[in-house]
């Protein structure tokens, strides 16, 4: 378990926040298949619209991140019943909501269990059920983007979204941004079957795609329940 662990927690930081610290931030994030970025391809080989990556949620007891610095996790790691039973509960949905593997494993379900260790459990000391429900609740259609996971592309000096997550501010960014925060520069979305790629500056970016526009015109290309 602590091999996978660290696996997780060294492939979520450092982080860039836009603005002050909220504890209790949390974000439903997706990956867009992409080829710029190892998760792009993994999701690509699953999906061509999206992946559920993680509802995403910072160490209760963390401050901004500065200097690379990790936070220092507590040694009380979940017993063996919560990771059986959220394992359990996952594997009758993760196909379902496009929850799939990220890691060296191939289906389900301990890369998805390993994110409820980390993002539910360690994190904000959530049950299976909690976290669940944060994983599959898509009522909320006016989400706005609160964290965005980019590819720099210096040959056409744009940024290719490869993750988008939605919930309450402040918007947290992957990796940071430091060209005045990407403001100045175009961001595009990648094709997807049906679609042309989306050229945005950052404004329209946060005000045309909400939750309900992801929902609608990406989500449920793959999944059409979810709409109905």
């Amino acid at each position: 378990m602590i091999s996978s662990l660290a696996f997780i927690i060294c492939f979520c930081f450092p982080l860039a926040l836009e603005s002050t610290y909220i504890g209790n931030w949390g974000s439903l994030v997706f990956a867009i298949p992409n080829q710029f970025t190892e998760l792009g391809r993994i999701c690509a080989n699953q999906s061509s619209h999206y992946c559920l990556s993680c509802y995403r949620t910072l160490y209760s007891n963390e401050k901004v991140i500065e200097n690379d610095e990790f936070p220092e996790y507590d040694s009380d790691v979940p017993p063996k019943g919560l990771i059986q039973e959220f394992e359990n509960k996952i594997l009758a949905l993760w196909n379902r909501i496009n929850f799939f593997s990220t890691i060296s494993f191939v289906n389900c379900c301990k890369d998805q269990a390993n994110k409820y260790v980390v993002y539910g459990y360690l994190n904000s000391k959530m049950s299976p059920d909690a976290y669940l429900e944060k994983l599959t609740d898509y009522k909320d259609e006016e989400m706005r983007i609160n964290y965005i996971g980019v590819h720099y592309d210096p040959s056409r000096c744009w940024y290719v979204i490869t993750e988008l997550g939605f919930g309450a501010p402040p918007v947290i960014y992957y990796p940071e941004l430091t060209d005045n925060r990407g403001l100045d520069k175009p961001y595009v979305f990648p094709p997807q079957p049906g679609r042309e790629p989306s050229i945005l500056t950052f404004p329209h970016l946060r005000a045309r795609l909400s939750f309900g526009w992801f929902k609608r015109n990406i989500m449920c290309k793959d999944q059409p329940w979810i709409c109905q």
